[in-house]
């Protein structure tokens, strides 16, 4: 997206949060725009940043500051609910070595895709596989 902007660009995010993960990537990226003249948006505030002047650049940080916070917050409540689950003997995904049971019907599918030239990513994108599954595959022809 960087790389694509021009002068007079707006940028629009839904939060500050989804435009980086850390403050420290947040202010190269509206550093990085600042010096293209590309103004950022967010959808969550509902202002422009001013990210020329001192005050919006500080306001701007500490909103970065927030949004580290609070996606901090998230991923350690993630985390203690994950471990709390696997506390009550609770397993999460597939068992190892069991198969997606939609799989077998495209295994056809996949190997004719193969055939024909088709790419890894085409096929997974066409099919909803992982690429595992057509590697697997791609060595048995």
């Amino acid at each position: 997206m960087l790389s694509s902007t021009r002068e007079g660009d707006v940028v629009v995010v839904y939060k500050i949060d989804r435009i980086a993960k850390s403050l420290r990537s947040l202010i190269e990226i509206v550093e990085q725009l600042s010096i293209k003249k590309v103004d950022l948006v967010s959808l969550d505030s509902g202002d422009r940043f001013d990210t020329i002047s001192p005050m919006g650049k500080a306001f701007f940080q500490i909103a970065g500051v927030f949004a580290e916070l609070e996606r901090g917050m998230i991923n350690t409540r993630t985390q203690a609910g994950i471990e709390r689950t696997k506390s009550l003997g609770i397993k999460f995904g597939r068992t190892s070595g069991q198969l997606n049971k939609n799989i077998p019907n495209k295994h056809d599918r996949i190997r004719i895709f193969l055939k024909a030239g088709k790419s890894y990513d085409w096929i997974t994108k066409e099919l909803s596989v992982s690429k595992k599954t057509i590697s697997d595959l791609q060595k048995t022809l």
